[in-house]
């Protein structure tokens, strides 16, 4: 799901698509995007896929919510208390990744229901939030499990962050 379309995240979307479709459990995969979710469109592609991971890239405002997009195209929040409500519905969702930085209000509220919830608690680089979400796809495409994901995508960040460093240093 991703509320709002932009090329960074088209670009985080190719990678662990195309992660899934290397790994060894690829016929397992079936990837569904949702661009400029609102609300109701939330609501029924979790109705209509049935998903077992929904991963959200896209804007958090910390206790504000998660960004989605209103009737008339503006930003709409997504408080963690709509949040809660929506996926207590859902007790089938294995995990939930909310890609978006300052979601820890909504991921403490989802994790009453769900029992995997991965959040970014500050700020993140576009880069590092793609880096995760290859590592951590990675991971599931082989056979990991969320624990193991997990860890693969803070990895990768590692990675990426110690790449960008090494090119900054060089830049100067």
């Amino acid at each position: 799901m991703r509320s709002h379309k932009c090329g960074k995240q088209e670009i985080s979307h190719q990678y662990y698509d195309d992660g899934l479709q290397r790994s060894k459990l690829r016929d397992q995969f079936h990837l569904v995007s949702k661009w400029a979710v609102d609300s109701n469109s939330l609501r029924r592609a979790l109705l209509e896929e049935k998903p077992d991971i929904v991963h959200f890239s896209g804007h958090g405002e910390g206790q504000t919510g998660l960004v989605l997009v209103g009737q008339n195209g503006e930003p709409k929040p997504a408080t963690s208390e709509a949040l809660s409500g929506l996926f207590k519905l859902f007790p089938e969702i294995k995990c939930v990744v909310l890609n978006a930085c300052y979601a820890e209000a909504q991921a403490k509220a989802i994790v009453q229901h769900i029992d995997y919830v991965i959040e970014m608690k500050q700020s993140m680089r576009d880069d590092a939030a793609i880096a995760f979400a290859t590592g951590f796809y990675d991971g599931l495409g082989y056979e990991k499990s969320i624990d193991v994901a997990f860890e693969l995508g803070c990895n990768a960040i590692q990675f990426e962050l110690a790449f960008l460093q090494l090119r900054d240093r060089e830049r100067h």
